[in-house]
């Protein structure tokens, strides 16, 4: 029996928010017994050069994709917050707000590889668990590698959980329309 109150954490800037983000979102609700996942889009990203879509396009594309699938939310927090956003931030408020929650931040396994270039890397490993999609075409082996050393160097939780995967990317999704090519296969 879980006593803790189990949020899914899936951000990014979802610029735009297309069938890879619908599709790692269903899967990790099936995957997970998560009381509620939340989709957040990012406001202003530390990692990002390039300019965002609007916010309001960007929350409001997530929102119709979602607004069927169950104990999915579109989140504005990161949208209405001013200056960068970062995940450590973010988490820390969503704990001080919701004593009891437990999180689990939800990512492709390339966050295995890039995990120690976040900001507060460490803090974010002590205070969440991680689901990681293993999509597909993903190297198994190397991602449980790497897995298996944020164990023991940080003490992470991590699981894993299958999904297909993505034939697209919201680049070349900008990139075909920004060469007035249909994208509408790859949007929800």
């Amino acid at each position: 029996m879980r006593s803790a109150t189990l949020i899914g954490l899936l951000g990014g800037s979802f610029d735009p928010f297309h069938n890879g983000h619908l599709a790692l979102a269903k899967a990790a609700v099936g995957a997970f017994s998560f009381d509620k996942l939340l989709l957040m889009p990012v406001g202003l990203p530390p990692h990002k050069s390039r300019r965002l879509s609007f916010s309001t396009f960007r929350v409001e594309t997530a929102r119709l994709a979602t607004e069927n699938l169950p104990r999915v939310w579109v989140s504005e927090r990161e949208i209405l917050t001013p200056g960068r956003n970062y995940t450590v931030d973010t988490i820390e408020k969503l704990l001080k707000e919701y004593p009891g929650i437990k999180i689990k931040l939800i990512s492709g396994s390339d966050f295995l590889f890039t995990a120690e270039e976040w900001y507060r890397y460490e803090e974010i490993m002590s205070l969440v668990s991680f689901a990681i999609a293993l999509r597909g075409n993903a190297d198994k082996e190397a991602s449980q590698r790497q897995a298996d050393y944020m164990r023991r160097e940080y003490k992470a939780e991590i699981d894993f959980f299958p999904m297909q995967p993505s034939n697209v990317s919201a680049t070349q999704i900008r990139e075909m329309l920004s060469a007035g090519t249909s994208a509408a296969e790859y949007l929800p």
